[in-house]
């Protein structure tokens, strides 16, 4: 069975354990818009993964209109204080990432704005994906030990960019840092486009990529794979070695998924899941998953995504208590 079948059958399967109708009265959805908000920049990952869907939750709704609404800024935190204020009825909702729940995990739910575990409800899960520590070429490193090397010929030198100080990519780094015995300088951004404009420009040579992103520049040679965050090395990229190869025990994944406020309809928010899991298993999305990024599809229930984003909390808390970014 080739990895674009597996995903297909496996997110299929899912589906049906979950009792989910694909799609289900898709007349019936109440809302004549659907607000999609995305609180990072135009660009990044779960802007891109958003987009790739909405077409096909559309028509699997009636042929709802759905507007995405990039809100970005303070790690997420700026869209989800608007969409927390916004009506529980179902027509809006929001794509969170796990960079959110490590803000929330470090900072507190009242400084942040909102708890992700009670002031929205989950819908579901949509992918699990590692990162691809990249680098500039001009850097001049092209695997993780010659990374680690000069960063420890040049400390404090190296400079590497984040969604925020409190991100999950910030995390990421932390991490590294701490697990190698490097200093790097951390350079946070709003959100992926600017980001991604200075690590081609070479200003901010390291970058926690997806293939999409950088497939093309690597081809060029003007990027280098350095290492996958993930326990395993990746089927997309077998050749790319993982961060536990140099430091053992290193793991990191980044996950995205669909909330809305807390309180919405449970007949609207089943709609919209099993709108979802519909697309996110078409065989479409699913080569498109599989030939142009490193996303496993999720899919599973509302319920086993809302123990996630609970389980996720108390894991990042732990891992930013380890890093000593809080008490």
């Amino acid at each position: 069975m080739d990895m674009k079948t597996k995903l297909i059958t496996a997110g299929l399967l899912t589906a049906l354990q979950a009792g989910i109708a694909l799609p289900a009265a898709a007349q019936e959805f109440p809302c004549s818009t659907l607000r999609w908000v995305v609180p990072y920049s135009a660009g990044g990952g779960l802007d891109w993964a958003t987009r790739l869907l909405t077409d096909g939750v559309s028509e699997n709704l009636g042929g709802v209109s759905i507007v995405v609404d990039n809100r970005p800024g303070a790690t997420g935190a700026v869209g989800g204080k608007e969409v927390v204020k916004a009506d529980a009825d179902g027509c809006t909702i929001m794509g969170i990432t796990n960079s959110m729940v490590v803000n929330q995990a470090i900072k507190g739910p009242e400084a942040v704005g909102f708890d992700l575990t009670t002031d929205f409800d989950p819908v579901v899960a949509l992918a699990t994906t590692p990162y691809f520590i990249t680098a500039n070429a001009d850097l001049g490193v092209t695997n993780l030990p010659e990374l680690i090397e000069k960063a420890k010929e040049t400390p404090n030198e190296i400079p590497y960019s984040t969604s925020g100080n409190t991100s999950l990519q910030a995390l990421t780094y932390g991490l590294l840092k701490t697990q190698a015995g490097i200093e790097m300088i951390e350079i946070p951004y709003k959100g992926g486009g600017e980001m991604f404009a200075d690590f081609l420009s070479g200003r901010v040579p390291l970058f926690l990529a997806y293939p999409y992103e950088v497939a093309d520049y690597v081809e060029e040679g003007k990027v280098n794979y350095l290492a996958v965050t993930s326990a395993e090395r990746h089927p997309l990229l077998p050749d790319v070695p993982t961060v536990a190869e140099t430091l053992e025990g290193y793991e990191v994944t980044q996950t995205y998924g669909v909330v809305v406020p807390a309180g919405a309809p449970e007949d609207v928010v089943a709609m919209i899941h099993d709108a979802i899991v519909a697309t996110l298993t078409t065989e479409d999305i699913a080569d498109k998953l599989q030939s142009e990024t490193s996303f496993v599809v999720e899919a599973g229930s509302s319920e086993e995504y809302g123990e996630m984003i609970s389980n996720n909390v108390n894991k990042f808390q732990s891992v930013a208590k380890g890093l000593g970014l809080i008490d």
